[in-house]
C-alpha cells in the first residue's frame, strides 16, 4: 500500500484524495489527473472539472455526432461541428475547396445535391 503526506501527515491514497485534493465542481469526486478550471465571466468564479466532466458538460458538443469538440471546430448555422463531420448530408463529401454549400433543415448540403450547378 502506498502512502502520501500532507503537512507532514502521511494518508493512504484514498484518505488523501478525500482530503487533500480539489474536488470537481460537477461531480464532487477528487480530481486525480489535472485541474481543468473555467473562469465563470457572469459571477467572476472559478469552477474546477475532472477530465470526464469537462468533456462532457464544458466543451462544446458537435452538432453531427454530438461528441465533445476538443480540436479545431467550425461555426456554421449557429452550431459548432467537427472539422470532419460538416459533410454533405446527401453524399458525405467534405467542403474543402469548395467555395459554397447551402442548407437543408439546418444541415449542410453540397450544390449538386441540392440541385444547384456550380461553377
Amino acid at each position: 500500500m502506498s502512502y502520501r503526506s500532507k503537512d507532514c501527515e502521511p494518508y493512504c491514497e484514498a484518505c488523501y484524495a478525500a482530503a487533500v485534493l480539489p474536488k470537481c465542481d460537477n461531480c464532487s469526486k477528487p480530481i486525480m489527473d489535472r485541474v481543468l478550471s473555467v473562469k465563470d465571466f457572469n459571477n467572476k468564479e472559478e469552477q474546477h472539472f475532472c477530465s470526464d466532466c469537462y468533456h462532457n458538460s464544458v466543451l462544446p458538443k458537435c452538432a453531427r455526432c454530438i461528441q465533445p469538440i476538443t480540436d479545431k471546430a467550425l461555426r456554421a448555422f449557429d452550431k459548432q461541428w467537427h472539422v470532419g463531420c460538416f459533410v454533405c448530408v446527401d453524399c458525405k463529401t467534405t467542403f474543402e475547396g469548395s467555395r459554397s454549400f447551402y442548407s437543408l433543415s439546418g444541415q449542410p448540403i453540397c450544390g449538386p445535391c441540392a440541385g444547384v450547378k456550380e461553377d
